[in-house]
């Protein structure tokens, strides 16, 4: 459950909730199995989706609609497919609704830094022996990361199952 938060507080009570309300519903008995909290996943995961784009509103309005350009994609993406996607939104091949005004004004790169800024990407770090088996961080897990060398990034845990993405061979 904490993987599918970007370790806010609020987020991890909020998951919780939506599962013990949907065990609830549904005669589920406590404690809850794994498939009970993944049948709260996907209401969780769409308001976290708008909460987030709720969040970013101001700085990034549209941002929901990038996000939903993402929808039924690889959960893992490399950098070069990342980019064409980013260009593809910058230059509305890919049409999004209410964006004008930032995104207009971005490279590949710098919605790539946003993406991930906003917790929506993590990037893949080399593993470490204190974090053998951390491959992808988000900027919530600590400010020493950097997107600028990554070659292949993550659609959060948290979205994919608003976004149906496909688990990828890692």
């Amino acid at each position: 459950m904490i993987d599918r938060t970007l370790y806010r507080p609020r987020e991890i009570i909020q998951f919780c909730v939506q599962a013990l309300e949907h065990a609830h519903d549904s005669r589920t008995p406590v404690p809850l199995s794994p498939a009970a909290v993944r049948e709260a996943e996907q209401p969780y995961s769409r308001e976290r989706a708008r909460d987030i784009a709720a969040e970013y509103r101001f700085q990034y309005p549209g941002l929901l609609s990038v996000i939903e350009a993402f929808r039924g994609r690889s959960n893992v993406i490399t950098r070069d497919d990342l980019e064409l996607t980013c260009l593809e939104l910058i230059t509305r091949e890919t049409a999004t609704r209410g964006t004008q005004g930032w995104l207009d004004d971005c490279t590949p790169e710098t919605l790539i830094e946003i993406l991930w800024s906003t917790g929506f990407l993590r990037a893949e770090i080399p593993r470490t022996t204190t974090h053998p088996s951390m491959l992808f961080v988000g900027p919530h897990q600590g400010a020493a990361h950097s997107v600028t060398a990554a070659r292949r990034f993550q659609i959060h845990p948290m979205f994919w199952a608003y976004l149906g993405t496909k688990t990828a061979h890692q």
